[in-house]
């Protein structure tokens, strides 16, 4: 089964922007041999009518909750920073948050490894 994994990257190599501040996730797509590739470049630019009516006080966490929704599809976040509430609402969806500044690619390869064993593992 395949999966999507987006990351808050500049230069297309490293994950070098904090989740608020990113708003072109790069999604790769990781298939069933665990080969990943770029799929999209996501424009998660959350508009003002896309904000809730009544943010509850959220007004920087109402944009970063509409962006978490825009990256619903995908298994795990990666970015060099993160705040406490989307991380929350993040997990809550199943999305999995890892917050480094660092390569993409060996990361991403230590993510599919990760999966792969907690794959197996909730199998048997």
């Amino acid at each position: 089964m395949s999966y999507n994994i987006a990351v808050a990257t500049s230069d297309g190599v490293n994950i070098d922007q904090g989740f608020g501040i990113c708003d072109l996730f790069t999604i790769y797509e990781v298939d069933e041999n665990g080969q990943f590739k770029v799929i999209e470049k996501r424009d998660v630019t959350v508009r003002k009518e896309e904000l809730p009516k009544d943010d509850g006080g959220m007004k920087c966490g109402g944009r970063a909750l509409v962006k978490s929704e825009k990256l619903s599809d995908c298994r795990a976040v990666i970015c060099s920073e993160i705040g406490f509430r989307v991380r929350k609402d993040l997990n809550s969806r199943g999305i999995s948050i890892f917050d480094m500044e660092e390569a993409i690619d060996p990361v991403i390869e230590k993510i599919i490894a990760f999966y792969e064993k907690t794959d197996k593992h909730n199998k048997g």
